[in-house]
């Protein structure tokens, strides 16, 4: 980053067509967090145009719901079929 006075200064030589010489560039990696967002279409034929936004910790609890009720639901049918 560069302070206000470098970045007018900047400014000013490119308005007068001013060549660079060189640059320096200083770079790094740095973690981060990035929030995910997953749209699914709804059943719905009537709000066919609209959709469900959900994040990745959303959709995390939804996975871990939905194995745990297919899990109940395959229990309960073996122990009464």
């Amino acid at each position: 980053m560069i302070s206000l006075k470098q970045a007018r200064g900047f400014q000013q030589r490119l308005a007068r067509a001013e060549k660079f010489d060189s640059a320096r560039v200083r770079a790094g990696k740095h973690s981060g967090f990035y929030e995910v967002m997953v749209s699914i279409p709804g059943s719905d034929p009537n709000l066919r145009g609209e959709a469900f936004a959900i994040n990745s910790e959303q959709m995390q609890r939804a996975i871990i719901s939905t194995t745990i009720d297919s899990r109940l639901t395959r229990s309960r049918k073996s122990s009464f079929g």
